[in-house]
């Protein structure tokens, strides 16, 4: 972003965490809230009247959810990043919001700090999820993983590259992909037609090579940095 500031809209219906949230962000140089809103149309209305570099949208808006006004705004073109700030945890928000095109999920009682690295993350073109709801993106991999005819899905040629650049092989590649889909080993081999030995020895070189200590943090880097698929076919943030 240089040295101009992150510029955020920020959308929520409660006054107070809304005050305490722009109280937040003015005391850290790097951001500038440029606006607020508390409905979907507010914040449609001033995402296109002022563009900005991030929106922060809670779910729970009072004329739409968060995802829906998502999906309005890039209906409506706007190119903003968007960054989901919830208390809402489950499953089926999180593949939703994901799935919708936001390139974050954070829950609302993260740290400040936590808060901060995720609007950066996503101001430069990075996806951010919530530590504690990455097993959520997992789990909805390993059902659509479990449901797709063609054993190993197919990364397209930007995602090759990333997975390339971090000296995976291709056998490693579908490893990762398939244990970020939060497969057994057992269940990786029979996928890959592999004795589970075989599976181990893969996991090991994957995880060094990532720079990981184990397959948890293994799954939350690929997820977060566009190594792997998303859900409904969008690749994962």
């Amino acid at each position: 972003m240089g040295e101009r500031p992150i510029r955020l809209l920020l959308a929520d219906d409660q006054v107070l965490f809304l005050s305490g949230l722009s109280a937040l962000f003015s005391l850290c140089p790097d951001f500038l809230v440029c606006a607020t809103a508390r409905t979907g149309a507010q914040a449609l209305e001033r995402a296109l009247a002022e563009p900005v570099d991030v929106i922060l949208l809670d779910i729970g808006l009072p004329d739409c959810s968060g995802v829906e006004t998502a999906r309005a705004l890039r209906r409506a073109g706007c190119e903003s990043a968007i960054l989901i700030v919830s208390n809402y945890d489950s499953r089926a928000d999180v593949v939703e919001a994901i799935a919708a095109g936001v390139q974050g999920y954070i829950l609302k009682d993260a740290e400040a700090r936590a808060l901060h690295d995720a609007v950066r993350d996503v101001a430069t073109g990075k996806r951010y999820v919530d530590p504690r709801l990455v097993i959520h993106m997992m789990e909805a991999l390993a059902d659509r993983s479990r449901t797709e005819a063609v054993p190993v899905p197919q990364s397209s040629s930007p995602q090759r590259a990333r997975l390339t650049s971090y000296g995976l092989t291709e056998r490693e590649s579908d490893v990762l992909r398939l244990m970020a889909s939060g497969l057994t080993n057992a269940e990786i081999a029979r996928k890959l037609y592999i004795a589970p030995k075989t599976v181990r020895n893969y996991t090991t070189n994957v995880l060094q090579k990532l720079g990981v200590p184990d397959r948890t943090k293994a799954a939350v880097l690929a997820l977060t940095t566009d190594l792997v698929i998303g859900p409904a076919g969008h690749e994962a943030g």
